[in-house]
């Protein structure tokens, strides 16, 4: 009986030290965090070093984001990443994707880099349709894009809702003279309208006086 007791200790005594080695191996393994980034500002293609801890070194297994915008990541050691700010990922916060979990860092300003400004259509104050430079507006005031890409735009001045095309032939869509009127095309009439919108249907509304 004695020797049977003291071979069921022996046996528990070795489950539970196997088992408190797997849990010390467990805690061996360190949840990954953010601790800072350097820099925290600067224009698209800025290399930005993100500091923590815990990040590994398999560079397949991190993701990182810039305002929800995907960065290509360029190195990785288990406290430092180092990733390329993408174009057009404005401001927001830095976040990563270490093995399937997600982490939240500070927020990354963005710094427009690039400025370019440029004609597409319109030329002195009056009315016409026409290519570019042809195309007059008299007080375009509300913008709005639609899915095609073609502009929206609200001429206040010629009570008129007018279009663009991406390649800047702007078009009567609504309207003629000043007034209140329903209809089709130039069969309708605003008085000074002033912003418009178009919804996932194509449909354009317009906000103008009503008096």
């Amino acid at each position: 009986m004695t020797l049977i007791k003291t071979t069921v200790i022996l046996l528990l005594s070795i489950l539970l030290f196997s088992c408190k080695g797997d849990d010390d191996d467990d805690n061996h393994i360190a949840a990954a965090i953010i601790s800072s980034i350097s820099p925290s500002s600067g224009p698209k293609t800025t290399i930005v070093t993100i500091n923590g801890s815990g990040f590994g070194e398999d560079l397949s297994k991190v993701q990182v984001f810039f305002n929800e915008v995907e960065a290509s990541v360029n190195s990785v050691t288990d406290t430092h990443i180092k990733a390329t700010v993408p174009a057009r990922a404005y401001i927001g916060l830095v976040s990563l994707v270490v093995n399937g979990i997600e982490l939240t860092g500070p927020e990354f300003t963005y710094l427009i880099s690039d400025i370019r400004v440029s004609t597409l259509a319109g030329s002195t104050e009056g009315y016409a349709d026409g290519n570019g430079a042809e195309a007059r507006f008299n007080q375009p005031n509300g913008v709005t894009l639609d899915e095609n890409g073609t502009l929206i735009i609200t001429d206040t001045g010629n009570h008129k809702i007018r279009k663009t095309t991406p390649a800047g032939v702007v078009s009567t869509l609504a309207g003629s003279t000043q007034g209140f009127a329903d209809g089709a095309g130039t069969n309708a009439m605003f008085d000074s309208p002033s912003r418009s919108t178009v919804d996932k249907d194509g449909n354009v509304y317009v906000a103008g006086n009503l008096d």
